[in-house]
């Protein structure tokens, strides 16, 4: 994280000695560093301690990393930033091919994006992989990455702010969105009305706080459910406002370029 902190701000104090013209956009700039700050809290905080004690703080902990760091970071376009700050060299010979390599191609293509993150959601909660990650840090760490990679990837197409082959129409961004929230849905009903503990580790730690681990696995579920209304309810809203001003800005070209043309007929 501090490492990402440090480039970033390397970029922008490379675009701060070029034009005017080459400036970057401050929001953009907060919203960076207020992903890594949401992705601090969630790792380096008590919300980390207790992930291992309470099923319903481990989901907090997986949802600030995927609804609010991920988009976070996104909408920083970090990648923009590099292509504007790097020297020519740099851009032509390493960010360039990389960004046009297949790989990348495929990464970004939407439907790879949409079941990347959807395959991550369901197998980390119905392999071994949740209950192994609550024993060993570095697994931990290893279900943190693919989460927040997922989600990354989930959100770039939703964002928009990255040109590309595979760049969504507002449209598209809509109905990716809406086939994302059933699945964050059924996962929150699948893991609320399970009547079986689904993570042995919690039964032990969950009940020196308290509570039951099947009361603490109701609430999780419920967490994950209301998450997707909650938090992709608000991306819906941003698509449908960058679409109007998207609409907006077409509709000034055209009249510009219809004035021109009047004025030239005159």
């Amino acid at each position: 994280m501090a490492g990402s902190g440090i480039l970033y701000g390397w970029g922008l104090v490379r675009l701060g000695d070029r034009p005017a013209s080459a400036s970057f956009p401050r929001g953009r700039a907060v919203c960076f560093y207020s992903g890594l700050l949401v992705t601090y809290l969630a790792l380096q905080s008590p919300i980390h301690t207790y992930s291992h004690r309470l099923f319903s703080v481990h989901m907090v902990q997986h949802l600030l990393l995927m609804m609010v760091a991920a988009p976070l970071l996104v909408l920083g376009t970090p990648i923009v930033l590099g292509l504007r700050a790097s020297s020519p060299s740099v851009r032509s010979q390493v960010l360039v091919p990389v960004l046009r390599s297949r790989a990348a191609a495929l990464l970004s293509n939407p439907v790879v994006s949409w079941s990347a993150f959807t395959v991550v959601l369901w197998a980390s909660h119905f392999t071994n992989l949740y209950e192994d990650a609550l024993g060993s840090e570095a697994i931990h760490g290893f279900e943190h990455v693919l989460y927040l990679t997922g989600a990354v990837l989930f959100w770039r197409p939703v964002i928009g702010l990255e040109t590309g082959p595979s760049r969504l129409s507002h449209p598209g961004r809509i109905l990716y969105l809406f086939l994302a929230m059933p699945q964050m849905a059924f996962l929150g009903l699948a893991i609320y009305s399970s009547d079986t503990v689904l993570y042995p580790h919690y039964l032990i730690s969950s009940a020196a706080l308290g509570t039951t681990a099947l009361a603490d696995q109701h609430l999780a579920g419920v967490l994950m459910w209301t998450t997707s209304m909650v938090l992709l309810l608000p991306a819906l809203g941003y698509v449908l406002f960058d679409w109007m001003h998207y609409d907006a800005r077409e509709a000034a070209r055209i009249d510009e370029r219809l004035e021109r043309a009047s004025l030239r007929q005159t």
